[in-house]
């Protein structure tokens, strides 16, 4: 008896709702970037200048900290919503490791997740990224 009453009510409830696309044109864009990156964690609208824009969080992507000993820092990359497929680095750190005036390594910016939140306060407002290391 239970069962047929809660058959009952997903039915009804599955016959009551409905969904519709606001976006009826074929238009996909399609983006892409370094492998494994993991590209597209988390988006964000923002406005900038005038300029609508994407910020797409990377967190394992490879930026040029490489080269400072950071491996898969993560990133934020800016594409543009009118020219397809057009994504640019966005460089929020490019001074790797924090070190110590005496040497030591303070912190370590390698696999931090930089870019896995992404979100913006509004057309010409701030952004802000957090990662999870």
């Amino acid at each position: 008896m239970a069962t047929d009453l809660w058959v009952l009510f997903v039915l009804g409830v599955v016959r009551c709702s409905s969904a519709f696309n606001i976006d009826i044109g074929n238009h996909v864009t399609h983006f892409s970037t370094q492998k494994g990156s993991m590209f597209g964690f988390d988006v964000a609208q923002h406005k900038d200048r005038g300029q609508s824009r994407l910020l797409i969080g990377a967190p394992k992507y490879d930026t040029e900290q490489k080269l400072r000993d950071v491996t898969q820092a993560g990133a934020v990359l800016q594409c543009s919503s009118e020219i397809a497929s057009y994504c640019e680095y966005v460089p929020f750190d490019r001074n790797g490791n924090n070190v110590h005036p005496l040497g030591q390594q303070l912190d370590s910016k390698s696999y931090q997740w930089f870019g896995a939140t992404v979100s913006s306060s509004g057309e010409d407002g701030i952004v802000v990224v957090s990662d999870w290391g």
